[in-house]
């Protein structure tokens, strides 16, 4: 046989490699497209979502709250304190919700003395791991007020009657250590509580309402 015949014989052979290697590079090179495609999705996809805003509801306040002529008027609970987190929503990230922040809290060292906003009755004087001590006060008209994370007086007792000033006790030392008021250093927190007189429940509202702040 020829080599002409050898050299006819072979050139098939050698064109199908070519074509053979061809298809590998465009397989390889598609492979490689798809895998950044895939990690460019994993990566982005998830920051995109953590990015997202989400809202705080709506705070609404109760409808048959009184006018400024109906008010019983309130003194600070506490004096010369700087204003902490308000009657507002934050937000919880370990739980990935909103939680309503039932009052506003007063900043001031331990041992700060906490007075009773307005003449009323105590109708509870406790201690709890979540609250620390805890004082409500019955001040008629459907209003009451809430003082946590102090330590009570020992005259406060269910039943005592205060005037307007009267002291009930002083923040507490160890509010590091209670429940959601931890880690937010001494200070009160001071709640307002107001009869829906429908269900006659009582119900929480922004103490500023019934509180003249000097926010600072």
């Amino acid at each position: 046989m020829s080599t002409e015949n050898k050299d006819e014989k072979s050139m098939p052979t050698e064109t199908t490699k070519m074509k053979h290697t061809g298809l590998y590079y465009v397989a390889a090179i598609v492979c490689a497209c798809i895998l950044t495609t895939a990690i460019l999705l994993v990566v982005l996809l998830p920051g995109r979502q953590n990015n997202s805003i989400t809202y705080p509801p709506t705070i609404e306040n109760p409808s048959d709250v009184p006018t400024i002529t109906d008010k019983i008027k309130f003194d600070l609970p506490v004096a010369n304190a700087t204003l902490g987190q308000g009657y507002e929503f934050w937000q919880n990230v370990t739980l990935d919700k909103y939680e309503l922040h039932k009052g506003i809290d007063f900043n001031a060292a331990a041992g700060t003395e906490v007075k009773a906003v307005a003449s009323g009755t105590v109708i509870e004087a406790s201690v709890d791991v979540s609250t620390g001590g805890k004082v409500v006060i019955d001040h008629g008209k459907g209003l009451r007020t809430v003082y946590m994370s102090i330590d009570i007086a020992e005259n406060m007792k269910q039943g005592s009657k205060v005037e307007q000033g009267t002291i009930i006790g002083k923040i507490s030392s160890d509010v590091d250590c209670m429940g959601d008021e931890k880690n937010l250093g001494s200070h009160l927190h001071f709640e307002v509580l107001q009869e829906n007189k429908t269900t006659g429940k009582y119900e929480n509202i922004d103490p500023k309402i019934y509180l003249v702040l000097d926010e600072k």
